[in-house]
């Protein structure tokens, strides 16, 4: 073992960093619960093998999936490593779950590798801190979202350092672009526990989106990003929304196992978002701008808080619904009273169903019929029947080609007709409401956030006067696909008093 794996003050460092980040979101005491069969798994680009002298700081244990092809890709060989140990060491944010590393240099080993860690491994959370480099919703972005809704993973992913650079990287794009992933800001490196509210934004976190995603809650949420580097014998001060990511990696991960209802249930996806963004630190600064969505265009709905994602966690209601369903209202909450002066953040979001089936479309082939060959005998019957045969063969390959162009597999349709199927929409659309008892005892309407260009919606309203309110999920749009597997929402508030 190297000597620097054994510099105390290093390590100390590291593990300072960490105690104080999670002290800015309110959850350092809980990243010691124990989970049973909790797992965390990390994607990462091949820079390097993943430093071994750091094994030892897995106490779940740490399993190991390098780059067969050992092709590296431009970042520091530090970074697999450091990412590791922010979400899951013994130093880091999940103490005591089983962490799944794997390094990749190809799509093909990308494929692979996602669908071992899905499939074999059942991993539910896992991280993403790096990106293509492209900037329009690509098909690696399909396939996460196909994993999301048809496994229940959530993806965590970094928003991007190239925000202050020129050209095509300083957007959120590519694989950030998926619409069942929550994609993560970097506060700023000032950033404390007093301050957390008017500290900003870290000056290189991506933000920008082209014009057809400007709704999108991309990024969602602001996380501490600045860490002590202990890997390859770094031993600095290091800082990006690459540690941002597996920050709130494992602050999701610590919540679902004080909350094992949301790590089983088929909705984890968006209560997971929903909880995220109600719960979150709206920030305090100038030259705010809002999206239509509700989201800041660069902190999301603001900085991730442990505190307000229980409360969340408690409040949240879910629902599931037809794509092709035309019913009007689908989800309410309970009435909540309000005191003068408190402030009710509610968020809703739903999945996008990434062209997945409810029952699977195979792929048209001809069988020949059983009474075949016995007709086959009589010379007659044989031209009538091979006329047949060649009809039926003509019909088959004309529908195998419509049906390889409009699927992926038996489960998934293509991104082209997923959407076609949605009249050109990424999703299905609804309207999230707030509504007051009046003194006559009648629900009237406060606030109608009504967006079409995003499938998670964020609202705070403060009240003047004491009084009971809802919130309510309505549905606008209608699916012309008949076998897609359903809509599935989740909402939830928190209230917080006027100080706080």
């Amino acid at each position: 073992m190297r000597k620097y794996v054994n510099n105390k003050v290093n390590i100390n460092r590291f593990a300072d960093s960490v105690r104080r980040s999670l002290a800015m979101v309110n959850g350092e005491s809980y990243e010691t619960l124990e989970g049973k069969g909790s797992k965390i798994g990390i994607i990462e680009l091949y820079h390097a093998n993943f430093d071994h002298n750091y094994v030892t700081f897995f106490e779940k244990g740490i399993n190991l999936q390098e780059s067969e092809s050992r092709e590296k890709r431009e970042g520091p060989e530090h970074h697999s490593t450091t990412v590791s140990l922010i979400v899951g060491s013994k130093h880091g944010v999940d103490k005591t779950s089983n962490v799944y590393l794997s390094t990749v240099s190809t799509d093909g080993e990308w494929n692979k590798y996602l669908e071992k860690m899905v499939k074999e491994d059942e991993v539910k959370i896992i991280n993403h801190s790096y990106t293509f480099g492209q900037i329009k919703y690509t098909e690696q972005a399909y396939f996460l979202d196909f994993l999301a809704r048809k496994y229940g993973v959530i993806h965590v992913i970094a928003a991007g350092n190239e925000s202050k650079k020129p050209g095509k990287h300083n957007h959120i794009g590519d694989i950030q672009l998926s619409l069942n992933s929550v994609v993560v800001a970097a506060s700023s490196e000032d950033a404390t526990k007093e301050n957390i509210r008017s500290s900003g934004v870290a000056s290189y976190s991506n933000y920008k989106l082209l014009n057809e995603y400007k709704d999108f809650a991309k990024p969602l949420v602001t996380a501490p990003s600045t860490f002590y580097e202990i890997a390859y014998n770094k031993n600095e001060i290091g800082t990006g929304t690459s540690y941002a990511a597996p920050f709130v990696a494992g602050i999701i991960s610590n919540l679902l196992k004080i909350k094992p209802t949301i790590a089983n249930s088929e909705h984890r996806v968006p209560i997971i978002k929903s909880v995220l963004s109600a719960s979150a630190i709206r920030p305090k600064v100038r030259n705010t701008y809002y999206k239509n969505s509700g989201y800041e265009r660069k902190f999301g709905a603001g900085t991730v808080d442990f505190e307000g994602m229980k409360q969340a966690a408690n409040n949240y209601k879910i629902v599931s619904v037809s794509p092709s369903s035309q019913r009007d209202f689908v989800l309410s909450s309970d009435s909540i009273t309000l005191e003068a002066g408190q402030e009710i953040q509610f968020a809703a979001s739903w999945m996008f169903n990434a062209g997945l089936l409810k029952t699977k479309e195979s792929r048209p082939k001809y069988t020949p019929k059983n009474n075949w060959w016995n007709s086959f005998l009589n010379f007659f019957s044989w031209s009538r029947k091979q006329a047949e045969h060649e009809a039926e063969l003509a019909r088959v390959e004309r529908e195998g080609k419509i049906w390889d162009a409009t699927h992926n597999n038996e489960w998934q349709l293509n991104q082209q007709t997923a959407k076609e199927l949605q009249y050109n929409r990424w999703f299905s659309h609804y309207n999230l409401r707030l509504e007051r008892l009046n003194d006559y005892g009648r629900w009237e309407l406060v606030v109608n956030l009504r967006v079409q260009n995003s499938n998670d919606k964020l609202f705070s309203y403060k009240t003047a006067n004491r009084g009971i309110y809802r919130y309510r999920v309505y549905k606008n749009s209608v699916d012309k696909s008949t076998n897609s597997v359903n809509d599935l929402i989740a909402a939830t508030h928190v209230v917080r008093d006027e100080n706080n």
